[in-house]
């Protein structure tokens, strides 16, 4: 799956979160994705990029990528834009927390098929932010044209107390 200089770099997710066991990117899942997103320094904004190649398995059953892998992609590579901009805004991750930030909201859209077995470039890129929201544009795209993007909203990460963590 990974060829070129990528193979040998530390990816944001090994950085970040190197015991995850996240099926979309989590480095300790062997059966997972294990998707593996960089830093993009090109654009001017908090961005990433990733290359992935989809196999056999991830067949919707019509010869294309199945949707909730394309889902599973976006949400999972915006987290490193989102997690690079909230080390920027200094979030420190709340205590019984394992992130700063989480993923709040996805707005997926397909725009078309996008091809099984095919090398995959994904880019992700801080849209907004506040105070205790950011939000990252994400795409997927083969063959320089755009298959499916993605609005994803992360939120600061706050444990909630319940009354038994309370006694």
């Amino acid at each position: 799956m990974w060829t070129g200089s990528w193979c040998n770099m530390i990816s944001l997710q090994e950085r970040f979160f190197p015991t995850s066991t996240c099926f979309g990117c989590g480095p300790a899942n062997a059966n997972g994705l294990r998707l593996r997103s960089f830093a993009d320094s090109s654009t001017g904004v908090t961005s990433t990029l990733a290359h992935f190649t989809t196999t056999t398995t991830h067949d919707n059953g019509l010869g294309c990528v199945n949707g909730g892998i394309i889902a599973t992609l976006l949400d999972c590579h915006s987290a490193g834009s989102a997690l690079l901009q909230a080390e920027l805004l200094e979030w420190t991750t709340a205590e019984g927390a394992a992130y700063p930030c989480v993923t709040a909201g996805l707005e997926l859209r397909y725009l078309r098929p996008t091809p099984l077995c095919e090398e995959l470039d994904l880019r992700a890129e801080v849209a907004e932010y506040t105070s205790d929201q950011i939000t990252v544009l994400s795409t997927i795209s083969q063959a320089d044209k755009i298959r499916a993007e993605a609005l994803v909203i992360w939120r600061r990460w706050k444990p909630r107390v319940t009354a038994a963590d309370a006694s």
